[in-house]
């Protein structure tokens, strides 16, 4: 909510321009004016009106506290002058000033949106009060070598309560989401049901901690009745539409009535986590028998629950981390004291987790956010090139205009003075421009990277005055070389010539940024091309397993789970389905790991393990290479295991037919050994695995059907659930499709760069269009001499192109071997990659060479085709 005053940065600004000798006097009539507008107009629009007088107090005599410093009336003439002419020019050469500003409009939106991007990205969870001490509580679990086996954003339920002890004058808060399932909420009323992603068990203290807005209810209050819920404005306008949802019951599982005690405003778009509802942990075991689960919600070794502490302000970060390894020491069971680490995470960080299970939501590597900044640095840097090349082009029409001012009496000051001006205004042009631009394509850019950005950020008075500074420092480095060029002429030899002439440096100068700004848009170009070639390889890559045609149901929190043979064997009837197996996870993406016994080891060993039926290998088609599946007629077989490849190292050797696995008090026989398949996101090694039987583990049905038979088996298969569960929503998925979403970051990474590799050569194109028109003015008398003597069109376009060409290729070797550096470092992350094939870098190169022989031969050909008459006559 604004204050009733101005604004206070632009009083800021104004103390910062203005001599004191004046301050007090223009401070206080704007002031005055604001106040006497505040009492006519919106607080919005005099506000505004009070930034404008702002601006119009920068004058000289304000800055110097000088009143003979007012201009002149000569002095303003001149400024009026070099206005007019500067608008003449852009009237008169439009084909020159259409190129630069397109250059410059295209290149600022491109760094407006990727800076807007780079912000939102590094906003998250800022908007918190205190953030700066609030921490996320995390685990290790680490073998006996010392080897991560489990690096987790959530942790035990026992971590938080102990710390609000140990730590009294912090504050703690936790948060849990049912296991391996979306709660049902039903409001019977209305017959609604729907399977909530974003429902949150908390902590009382979750408002003292988060600074989420409540637009009903108490966050004092709200969460105190074990039985209440706090709705998010989606939630409650999804359930209740317009009416108002306070005091009405919504029920958990159709089984646990809550009371809604409060409206909270949605969760911004830059939030490590979204809720649509917020359940109190007071009432554990009522959720946990709600939503079907029977796991015990004390100790300190299942750890589901995401804890976040505000650690008071005596406390380091580093000095509070010491004391989590004392408090893992002195609470620890003994058999998990050496096996877990505790950290904590600042809150800001947790958007750049890459590498943590059980992350809340998808989160970005902050290495991509630093190549997105640094593309939009790049993108700039070959506009302003841009800017340079087609200034210093337009030179040569403009070299008699400057020896006549020279001639009447302009220094070179004030030369320097007018083009930097006329930079300037090209650049202010462009930045009305390019903020159109955004505005119209915003919408095309968060569906490219998949983020909901703060257009907010874009309209804050602090970013505006930026984007005006830095368009006018950008003005002033982009027109340096142009003013210095220009006001350099000598205007007794451009006036017995007709012409300026071309400086040797001048020109190595040119040809070295056209090398520049094509190297980077290689460089742009081969990062894309790699960034696609290992999405493509990720997404194509053999896991080793079925996952086509895989269709998973979702069963924890349903009869289904207590009886999936029955399910199964009715779901076999229908027509398309080829395979049915229960399991406890979803294969490829996410298999915890769980202490298993094994022959050698003294201690449990922290193992990933899969829990399922008879029906697992031959649904998932894996290779059993020794020994046997699982047999339904043997009932024997529900208390034995299979392992893979890997679990032979573990095993310490091939001996592994019979060996006992402790698990589920009992040691249990391992019967088959299955092919290694990736069970895991291909961003992990494959690791040793258990597959065995468990069934208060099972959450989905991995349905195999027929592709031929497509609409017929789904049909089926929802018949099969209305039978089971007719209260319920049926909400299948395709393994494969949710697979191919957790490499979504890659790929989107890959299309953003490659858009802007697109829009960085077509930027470079337009710089070297510049420098051709003016190589060829600046040799259009040799041009024409050589017609004369019968050089043919294409000679002519050979011989311009040529040194253009060269250029080109100049620019490839540079950026070959650091655009592999570059991608080979990026490659490092992942287990599974691509040998960057030399053919990307032969593709990049095609295109910029193809770029640069378009380029220059359009314009050399319209050079050659000149009438030499005319050329020499003119000279």
């Amino acid at each position: 909510m604004h204050s009733a005053g101005p604004p206070k940065w632009a009083i800021s600004f104004l103390t910062l321009f203005c001599h004191e000798d004046y301050l007090d006097e223009i401070l206080g009539d704007l002031q005055e004016a604001y106040f006497h507008r505040r009492r006519q107009m919106p607080a919005w629009k005099a506000r505004l009106l009070f930034i404008t007088e702002v601006i119009k107090s920068i004058k000289l005599y304000v800055i110097t506290g000088e009143r003979n410093s007012y201009p002149s009336n000569n002095q303003t003439i001149m400024i009026r002058n070099y206005f007019t002419i500067a608008l003449r020019n852009l009237r008169k050469k439009k084909l020159y000033s259409g190129v630069n500003i397109l250059g410059l409009t295209v290149g600022m939106a491109c760094s407006l949106l990727i800076l807007l991007f780079v912000l939102n990205e590094f906003s998250y969870d800022t908007f918190h009060d205190g953030h700066e001490q609030i921490y996320r509580v995390t685990e290790k679990v680490v073998d006996k070598e010392g080897n991560i086996v489990e690096n987790s954003a959530a942790v035990s339920w026992s971590v938080g309560p102990t710390l609000a002890s140990e730590f009294p004058d912090a504050k703690v808060t936790r948060m849990y989401q049912a296991w391996q399932k979306e709660p049902l909420m039903v409001l019977r009323e209305e017959e609604k049901r729907f399977y909530e992603k974003g429902l949150f068990f908390v902590d009382t203290t979750f408002f003292d901690l988060f600074s989420f807005n409540l637009l009903t209810g108490d966050p004092e209050t709200a969460l105190v009745n074990p039985q209440s819920v706090v709705l998010s404005r989606s939630a409650a306008k999804r359930y209740f539409g317009e009416e108002d949802p306070y005091g009405k019951v919504i029920w958990l599982e159709n089984k646990l009535p809550l009371t809604v005690t409060g409206i909270a405003e949605d969760a911004p778009a830059n939030s490590h986590f979204h809720y649509d509802f917020l359940v109190p942990l007071l009432n554990i075991g009522d959720i946990f028998q709600a939503t079907g689960n029977n796991w015990n919600w004390e100790g300190w070794y299942w750890n589901p629950v995401h804890t976040y502490i505000r650690l008071p302000e005596r406390y380091e970060a580093d000095q509070f981390r010491g004391m989590l390894t004392d408090f893992g020491q002195e609470h620890l069971p003994d058999q998990l004291r050496d096996m877990i680490l505790f950290n904590i995470q600042p809150l800001a960080d947790i958007h750049f987790s890459t590498d943590l299970y059980q992350e809340l939501e998808p989160h970005r590597s902050r290495s991509s956010v630093y190549i997105a900044g640094c593309i939009a640095l790049f993108i700039l840097l070959i506009a302003g090139i841009n800017f340079i090349n087609l200034s210093t082009a337009m030179a040569v029409q403009r070299s008699k205009e400057v020896a006549l001012r020279k001639v009447m009496g302009s220094s070179r000051k004030n030369l320097v003075m007018q083009f930097f001006g006329e930079s300037i205004l090209l650049c202010m042009i462009s930045l009305i421009l390019a903020s159109g631009l955004v505005a119209l394509s915003l919408g095309w850019f968060e569906g490219l990277i998949g983020n909901e950005l703060n257009v907010d950020a874009l309209i804050t008075p602090q970013f505006i005055l930026i984007a005006i500074g830095m368009t006018i420092l950008f003005g002033l480095f982009a027109g340096f070389y142009p003013a210095i060029l220009l006001s350099g002429f000598q205007p007794a030899s451009i006036l017995k010539s007709g012409r300026a002439s071309s400086a040797s440096g001048g020109s190595f100068f040119r040809r070295s940024l056209v090398v520049f700004q094509f190297a980077i848009s290689i460089i742009l170009l081969i990062s894309a091309f790699v960034v696609f070639h290992q999405h493509e390889y990720l997404s194509s890559r053999s896991l080793g397993m079925q996952t086509e045609e895989i269709v998973m149901i979702p069963i924890r929190g349903t009869s289904i789970k207590d009886n999936p043979e029955a399910f199964k064997e009715q779901l076999a009837t229908g027509p398309g389905i080829l395979s049915a197996s229960a399991v406890s996870d979803i294969i490829g993406e996410d298999v915890p790991v769980r202490p298993f016994g094994l022959e050698g080891y003294d201690e449990a060993q922290n193992i990933p393990g899969i829990f399922t039926d008879h029906d697992f290998v031959r649904t998932f088609d894996l290779s059993v290479l020794e020994g046997r599946d699982f047999n339904k007629e043997n009932e024997a077989d529900r208390q034995s295991f299979l392992v893979n490849e890997s679990m032979l190292e573990i095993l310490q050797g091939n001996d592994w037919e019979g060996r006992q696995v402790g698990w589920n008090r009992g040691p249990k026989p391992i019967i088959g050994l299955v092919q290694d398949f990736n069970f895991m996101s291909l961003r992990n090694e494959i690791r040793p695995l258990f597959i065995g039987f468990a069934d208060g583990f099972l959450a989905y049905v991995a349905v195999r059907i027929s592709s031929s038979d497509l609409t017929s088996a789904m049909e089926s298969m929802e018949n099969t659930w209305r039978q089971f569960e007719p209260d319920k929503p049926f909400v299948p998925f395709f393994l494969d499709s949710r697979l191919d979403q957790l490499y979504q970051s890659e790929e989107k990474a890959g299309t953003m760069i490659a858009y802007f590799s697109m829009l960085a050569i077509f930027i470079a194109f337009l710089g070297l269009v510049g420098l051709v028109t003016y190589t060829t003015n600046t040799r259009i008398r040799e041009i024409g001499i050589r017609k004369v003597m019968g050089a043919s069109a294409p000679s002519i376009v050979g011989l311009l192109s040529r040194n253009f060409l060269l250029l080109v290729v100049i620019a490839n070797v540079i950026a070959w071997p650091v655009a592999w550096k570059l991608m080979n470092g990026w490659l490092e992350d992942f287990t599974y990659k691509v040998e960057m094939p030399w053919w990307l870098f032969v593709l990049a190169g095609v295109i910029s060479m193809a770029v640069a022989l378009l380029t220059t031969g359009i314009q050399s050909y319209i050079a050659a085709q000149t009438n030499p008459v005319d050329t020499i006559r003119e000279e």
